[in-house]
């Protein structure tokens, strides 16, 4: 298992911190001992601390990633808060009720306007007092010096509520008059958090059980998208701005980026596609990122009373147009008889391991293209039950990333009797014994998702040249009827097709 290495008797996790996001984590690895000397705890405790570094490289790569947890925040706001109290309380009230106080002689460290009315003067006074006091828990411009902003201003309108904008607004009902010198920096408005979107969706889901997998993710992907990119708001307050500059936004996202990439916030993968050449996404993705929030504001209307207008109407309607298909541009399976020519003596003739096995694995298991092409040796594996393990992996040098067309896709495969008759384990451990890391070494892996492109090519050619007309589609879409598995099975076992005994003597088994 990666980041799992053995030391002396015991387990350790070992990770290295990618380049890009070293100075955020600021450390060149994770590296710990996880407390056990047996293998199966000590992965399981490996997939835990996995799954928690991820979720630091993708806060780290999306911006969101603090050091420091919200109570040595609050602790810091506190101490800033007193700070700027005992310096400035008397220059407030003389801001305040200039008439009544007159100014007063500073004295050097004194805000130039103590009521604080711009995130700017707030911003300036929070790092004065952090070089004064030697600070450095925290850097500017970084989450935690954002979130450390709002908790010194919750401080500070605590401490001076009689010049807030709330007594401002008080006085102002009551029909006094209202001194022009009163008014603080607002707070930000809160949504109430029982009425977010990311809880209607969870509302929806619960409401929906019978989704399927492939629904759920990608209707939870839009809902996602959503948030990064308008915000986690009140469902009643989404309107149709909102959803045309998500479209619009969609509509210049890139379909299937870098590993690295596709883990960055949606307003981040276009700042990346705006740089690079990359496909967006087609209509249909579109459509169903879209068709995430539409149901869910739906849901949120009708079977819950999260929004109480009834005269109310989704502003996503509309937005969600129909793909439109000519019946030319439909894939069409392999026949019957022309899988039995692709497959017979005289066309399937590899002559490489990866020529025979990649076709091969593709028939039996349904399997893509790419997702065959990047597996590890050690992703063969045979407990509890012989299966593939199929999987997004992130990676610096992109020959060990592996990356799959979507969430849903993370799975492990079976592996039928028929590839294991025909000795895939033991071609999984003789790559492994050979001290190779992918299951078919000889692949160009740093090309990415075009590293099987010539063991594609070189197997429709074959079929080409011996006369057939090829279907309009790829291999890794071949799908075929249980009848038409079965009786190319039993074919394959016979004469008809490339026999195990010469397949071994060629040295591709």
């Amino acid at each position: 298992m990666k980041y799992l290495k053995p030391r002396g008797g015991w387990y350790h996790f070992e990770r290295v911190v990618p380049a890009d996001v070293r100075h955020l984590i600021d450390q060149k690895e994770w590296r710990h001992t996880l407390d056990t000397d047996s293998k199966v705890e000590a992965e399981a405790r490996c997939r835990r601390r996995t799954v928690e570094t991820d979720e630091q490289l993708k806060q780290a790569r999306s911006g969101t990633y603090r050091r420091l947890d919200q109570t040595e925040i609050e602790d810091l706001a506190i101490q800033w808060g007193v700070d700027f109290q005992l310096i400035n309380r008397e220059n407030i009230a003389r801001e305040a009720y200039p008439d009544v106080w007159g100014e007063l002689e500073p004295i050097g460290d004194e805000a130039p306007r103590p009521i604080i009315r711009k995130k700017t003067d707030l911003t300036q006074y929070v790092k004065d007092w952090m070089n004064r006091r030697d600070i450095t828990a925290i850097t500017t411009g970084t989450p935690d010096f954002e979130a450390l902003l709002e908790a010194c201003l919750e401080e500070y309108l605590v401490s001076n509520p009689e010049i807030s904008s709330q007594w401002k607004d008080m006085i102002a009902e009551l029909g006094g008059p209202v001194p022009s010198t009163f008014g603080t920096l607002k707070r930000a408005k809160k949504v109430d958090p029982n009425r977010k979107l990311s809880l209607a969706f969870k509302k929806y889901l619960e409401g929906n059980p019978d989704l399927s997998d492939s629904a759920v993710s990608d209707f939870g992907t839009g809902a996602r998208r959503f948030i990064e990119f308008c915000g986690d708001l009140d469902v009643e307050e989404i309107d149709r701005t909102h959803a045309e500059k998500f479209r619009d936004g969609l509509i210049r996202l890139p379909s299937r980026p870098p590993n690295k990439i596709r883990k960055l916030t949606m307003p981040k993968q276009l700042d990346w596609a705006d740089t690079n050449e990359t496909n967006t996404l087609q209509r249909g993705a579109i459509n169903k990122n879209l068709q995430g929030v539409k149901l869910t504001l739906d849901y949120a209307y009708d079977g819950t009373a999260l929004i109480k207008d009834r005269t109310w109407r989704n502003p996503f309607d509309g937005f969600i147009k129909k793909v439109k298909r000519s019946k030319t541009d439909r894939k069409k399976g392999f026949t019957d008889e022309q899988v039995r020519i692709v497959f017979s003596r005289e066309v399937f003739q590899p002559k490489t391991a990866e020529r025979f096995w990649i076709p091969v694995v593709l028939f039996y298991t349904g399997a893509r293209l790419d997702e065959i092409s990047q597996l590890y040796a050690s992703d063969v594996r045979n407990s509890p039950v012989p299966h593939l393990l199929v999987e997004n992996l992130e990676d610096e040098d992109p020959a060990l990333a592996k990356l799959l067309k979507n969430e849903t896709s993370h799975r492990t495969i079976p592996i039928p009797d028929e590839l294991l008759s025909l000795g895939i384990l033991d071609y999984a451990e003789a790559i492994k014994a050979g001290g190779h890391v992918h299951l078919f070494p000889n692949l160009p892996h740093k090309s990415g998702k075009k590293r099987a492109g010539y063991t594609s090519r070189t197997f429709m050619e074959a079929f080409r040249e011996h006369g057939e007309q090829h279907p309009e589609t790829q291999l890794n879409t071949l799908k075929l009827r249980t009848h038409s598995l079965l009786s190319v099975i039993k074919w394959f076992e016979t004469d008809g097709g490339l026999t195990l005994r010469s397949r071994r003597s060629s040295g591709l088994s």
